[in-house]
């Protein structure tokens, strides 16, 4: 009975995971497209190698369907050789590694990783950034 209830929740969670990838793709936009609005960005520096990087996409995600008034949220993959220019002249020590941009202004800040495994958190730093903006 054990086993069954376990791989019933391990096939639950994999459903949910597959159904937050694929619902929430559409509210991410580019750096192209942010560039011509003028709300804040959060970019997600990543790469397709990066396995911590493949998890924390539902994450983005979810966020980024959460968010969406407030902010464009943009996957940018390190390894293209196009930049756009809102996506340059960042650190990047490690990926994933989550940036705010003004786009008024170009000021970047760069979202601590420690954060990144507590979504209700780093919703929290992001909501907290977007209201001293005002």
């Amino acid at each position: 009975m054990k086993k069954f209830i376990l791989t019933v929740i391990m096939i639950l969670g994999i459903c949910q995971l597959a159904i937050a990838t694929t619902q929430s793709e559409d509210t991410l936009t580019t750096c192209e497209q942010a560039e011509t609005q003028n709300k804040p960005m959060v970019v997600m520096y990543s790469a397709d190698y990066c396995l911590y990087c493949k998890r924390f996409k539902p994450v983005f995600y979810h966020l980024s369907h959460n968010l969406s008034n407030e902010y464009n949220f943009i996957i940018h993959d390190i390894t293209k050789k196009h930049q756009p220019t809102i996506c340059q002249g960042v650190d990047l020590d490690s990926i994933p590694t989550i940036y705010i941009i003004n786009p008024q202004n170009g000021k970047k800040y760069l979202i601590p990783e420690k954060y990144y495994l507590n979504p209700a958190a780093l919703k929290n730093v992001l909501l907290e950034y977007y209201k001293n903006l005002k």
